[in-house]
């Protein structure tokens, strides 16, 4: 087992590959695993969608949102294929994510991403109106158009946001 690095691991169901860091193993024997917490969390962030961004720039703050706004919905888009068909209907449904996103319980890990991303389409309508969402999805839109028209679904009826 190499020391640092990533292994990838292919789904048996949709062929998809999932980066795997070796640093879910311990660093010292590299046998026993870590907490399943940490793995959790280092594949995570393993898999998480970022577009490059250099190391001496600063990135102005419409495009912090629109790189969060396109990770989260790659992630979930990239989870919809998992869900059982019920989950697929409730995730892309309006009006339940608005019950899960304004509940006071705990969000399930198979909807968070698309709650996490209502979430924004809110907070950007409710500082900017109906502009500053355009202005977002078109930051989207220029790195990934499939993923700015799933933006579009989440974010339906938010305002006059309409998919």
């Amino acid at each position: 087992m190499p020391k640092t690095g990533e292994v990838s691991a292919l789904c048996d169901e949709c062929g998809g590959s999932t980066r795997i860091p070796t640093t879910i193993w311990c660093p010292e024997c590299q046998l026993n695993l870590r907490n399943l917490t940490q793995i959790t969390e280092l594949i995570e962030e393993a898999n998480e969608v970022q577009a490059p961004v250099g190391d001496n720039v600063k990135e102005p703050p419409l495009d912090q949102v629109a790189r969060r706004v396109g990770a989260l919905a790659t992630a979930s888009e990239r989870r919809f294929r998992s869900l059982t068909e019920v989950q697929q209907n409730l995730i892309i449904d309006p009006g339940h994510l608005d019950i899960v996103l304004f509940s006071d319980g705990r969000v399930e890990e198979w909807i968070l991403d698309a709650v996490k991303l209502r979430s924004i389409g809110y907070r950007l309508h409710r500082e900017g109106g109906m502009r500053l969402m355009q202005d977002v999805h078109a930051r989207v839109s220029v790195h990934n158009r499939g993923v700015a028209r799933s933006v579009d679904m989440w974010w339906d009826k938010i305002g006059d946001w309409q998919s």
